[in-house]
């Protein structure tokens, strides 16, 4: 008996061993196979992580996009890079050149400029009025809108500058037509066509479309 224990003996340590180590091989096994799990875990949830994010980011371009549209369309007050001079004073019905014209006049004094410091208004203005009427439109954007419009911004202009009078801006009316117009310090009166910003000359020199017959003065 101890004969056959002595030569078993080994091959039993041997398969005891290879029991263990299969044991040991099983728990590997299950420990690699509880990591796969928790990779795989991980993963999805960085994925998931990843479509969050993407998400976020996709609204805030959409936000940033909008936002910019709004801005576009947006328009600030013009001014000039120096801002407005005092300018001269005058009375309201105290302009020789507007004589003869059915005209009307919301205050008693007004500013007027040498031509040229009116010529850079109208330069300043002229993009923002297109930038609010980028098109003519029949009845709803015609010359009579781009009129009132610029003499809008005109005004605001000279609101925002602090001074504490209107400068000498004009909405003027022919037969068939409306456009601006303004006073300058030698009291000549000048036509401006509120479509382009362009001065078309001396009211008293200019042709059709610009023979003026009615002259409101409501800055």
């Amino acid at each position: 008996m101890w004969l056959l224990d002595l030569l078993c003996g080994g091959l039993r340590e041997k398969y005891e061993a290879g029991q263990w180590r299969i044991v040991d091989l099983e728990n590997l096994l299950e420990a690699q196979r509880k990591i796969s799990e928790s990779y795989s875990l991980v993963y999805e949830g960085s994925v998931e992580l990843q479509d969050y994010y993407r998400g976020e980011v996709d609204r805030l371009l959409r936000a940033l996009t909008e936002y910019k549209l709004a801005l576009d369309k947006s328009v600030t007050v013009p001014e000039l890079p120096d801002g407005l001079p005092d300018g001269k004073l005058v009375d309201a019905y105290g302009v020789p050149s507007l004589q003869g014209y059915s005209y009307r006049a919301a205050d008693y004094e007004y500013l007027v400029y040498p031509k040229e410091v009116w010529v850079n208004i109208c330069r300043v203005v002229y993009p923002v009025v297109r930038k609010v009427q980028p098109v003519w439109v029949e009845e709803v954007g015609d010359c009579d809108d781009y009129a009132s419009t610029f003499n809008a911004f005109v005004s605001l202009m000279f609101r925002e500058s602090g001074l504490d009078k209107q400068g000498f801006f004009l909405t003027l009316w022919s037969r068939n037509h409306a456009y601006n117009g303004f006073v300058d310090s030698n009291l000549d009166v000048w036509v401006v066509e509120p479509q382009s910003g362009e001065v078309v000359g001396r009211i008293e020199d200019c042709s059709e479309p610009y023979v003026t017959r009615d002259v409101f003065l409501i800055i």
